[in-house]
């Protein structure tokens, strides 16, 4: 397998971004997450053509809780197809997608419960900081129930277990990841945006994934298998 990552090691900071990276010039990768990106795009476009069209009541009512269902389960195919190729499985994007609806219902319970709590502590201002410690621990969720067989509770409290004792360092490795994406998507947005509008710079945005996708996914379950192999080792 070209640039083949083994995920079932410790890795730190510049080892995780070196081994995201490569997903680029790997060919079995690119075309499976080049594929699985693609409802993740479509639902970005879809939901920003209809918060530009519809009145916003319209889009708090049917737009947002569309986005929470549908996000619970995008990008999770790419977490289980990722995870079967470093067993030296031989895995369709079809069979991935085909997963992640198989295991639909604990995906969906678990990201409803995780959105419920935090943001019910987040609404209270001062519980901000349980949001956001609780969001960290509970943030590998989907690889718990895509990886390991757990069902919605269960990969809650798996996640929490993995995170604890390491919630700070976990959060700037998350943090980490994130901040080069959303360089990436402001500068793109930035750009479109003086050349042809607000409009045609969310559609910018919208289609994003298809070029930050692969790296997004790849490094955060780095993160996962660096946790579970402390969690191994301690």
């Amino acid at each position: 397998m070209t640039n083949a990552v083994s995920l079932r090691r410790r890795r730190d900071l510049s080892q995780i971004f070196n081994d995201s990276f490569k997903v680029y010039s790997g060919a079995p990768y690119m075309p499976l997450l080049f594929i699985l990106a693609l409802p993740t795009v479509a639902l970005n476009l879809s939901l920003h053509i209809v918060q530009h069209n519809v009145p916003s009541w319209v889009d708090l009512l049917v737009g947002t809780p569309l986005s929470i269902v549908l996000s619970a389960m995008l990008g999770t195919g790419a977490i289980y197809a990722l995870d079967q190729m470093d067993r030296g499985n031989i895995l369709r994007a079809g069979d991935a997608i085909a997963e992640a609806l198989r295991r639909a219902n604990h995906l969906i319970w678990s990201t409803l419960k995780v959105l419920a709590i935090c943001g019910l502590f987040a609404i209270t201002i001062v519980g901000i900081p349980w949001a956001i410690a609780h969001l960290i621990s509970w943030w590998f969720t989907s690889h718990a129930i895509m990886i390991d067989g757990k069902d919605g509770n269960e990969a809650l409290r798996y996640s929490h277990d993995l995170v604890a004792g390491r919630g700070w360092p976990t959060f700037g490795l998350m943090f980490a990841i994130g901040l080069p994406i959303a360089i990436t998507d402001g500068i793109l947005r930035g750009a479109v945006y003086l050349i042809s509008g607000g409009f045609t710079a969310g559609l910018a945005g919208s289609v994003l994934p298809l070029l930050t996708f692969p790296f997004g996914t790849m490094a955060t379950l780095l993160v996962y298998y660096d946790l579970k192999m402390r969690k191994a080792l301690a």
